[in-house]
């Protein structure tokens, strides 16, 4: 049966995808097949490609993603669309409704093979421009914590969930952003990795930047992650003694413990803001950020 490919500006992708929900090793093409190195953005279902054994509803794996909460729920794969993510930067927004610390985010992929990721996923928070990413708040590199095989095949690719944190955990207050991502070293190599799309979103349609420059454009598509970590109860960000105030005995016992993680003899974990077990510039940045500050 022909199929007639839908152009997005961030991938070509061909209608009738459909995912077989397994637990057996990916049997995709190999490295050197003339079919997985075709064409950089494209999936191709395959005409015999069928599920077996029947769906599976939540076939998406992954390893422990620690002991933060849900703070965002960006939905589930639907392994119905995807874009690449290698040669373009892709953005999706986000919403926090109470200032909060992000700690760890989970994604998922469709690959063209399982040694397609070269080992670097790099990473940006920009600010809401009126539904497009806008100014960039902070830009890192996130630190693996799993990445798993979820046994589901879409057009000859494997699906993968990455779970991921980030390296010192992100403090933003209540509102709209958009989290950033790119899955390579460079920005001018295809490697076949594509950010699975989702039903259930937030806000507007992603975007992205082609070689990671230039004019951000929609992508046409809302893509599947979930962000961890933890919301910060109302009140006085810096307040560690809690009097209604961010003053100099809230600095001071920043200053006691600066240093200190949550093992070492002395540590304050009231004086831990950022709430990743250690006492650090981050702390010190936030209770200097509201000092003089008096509670609502």
């Amino acid at each position: 049966m022909a199929r007639t490919p839908m152009r997005w500006p961030g991938v070509r992708v061909c209608v009738c995808l459909v995912a077989v929900c397994g637990g057996g090793a990916w049997a995709g093409p190999a490295s050197g097949d003339a079919e997985a190195m075709d064409a950089a953005r494209v999936m191709r279902p395959s005409s015999a490609l069928g599920v077996h054994g029947g769906a599976r509803e939540g076939c998406v794996g992954g390893a422990d993603i620690g002991e933060n909460g849900l703070l965002f729920d960006g939905g589930l794969p639907n392994q119905q669309n995807a874009n690449e993510m290698t040669r373009w930067l892709q953005a999706e927004d986000f919403e926090l409704t109470q200032a909060s610390v992000v700690a760890s985010i989970r994604f998922w992929t469709l690959e063209a093979a399982p040694t397609a990721w070269a080992g670097v996923c790099n990473y940006a928070i920009y600010e809401d421009d009126g539904g497009a990413p806008g100014a960039m708040l902070e830009s890192g590199v996130l630190n693996l914590i799993g990445r798993t095989l979820t046994g589901n095949i879409v057009a000859g690719l494997a699906e993968i969930v990455y779970n991921f944190s980030f390296p010192a955990p992100v403090s933003l207050e209540a509102g709209v952003y958009w989290i950033g991502l790119h899955m390579h070293t460079g920005c001018t190599t295809i490697r076949s990795i594509l950010w699975v799309t989702t039903s259930n979103n937030f806000g507007a349609a992603g975007h992205e930047r082609f070689e990671c420059l230039g004019a951000w454009e929609p992508n046409g598509n809302q893509h599947a992650f979930l962000l961890y970590g933890e919301a910060q109860p109302p009140g006085c960000p810096g307040d560690i003694d809690g009097d209604g105030s961010v003053d100099v005995v809230d600095l001071g016992r920043v200053l006691a413990s600066f240093g200190l993680c949550s093992k070492d003899v002395g540590f304050d974990p009231d004086a831990d803001v950022t709430l990743d077990g250690c006492v650090g510039e981050a702390d010190l940045g936030v209770v200097l950020e509201h000092f003089g500050a008096a509670c609502p």
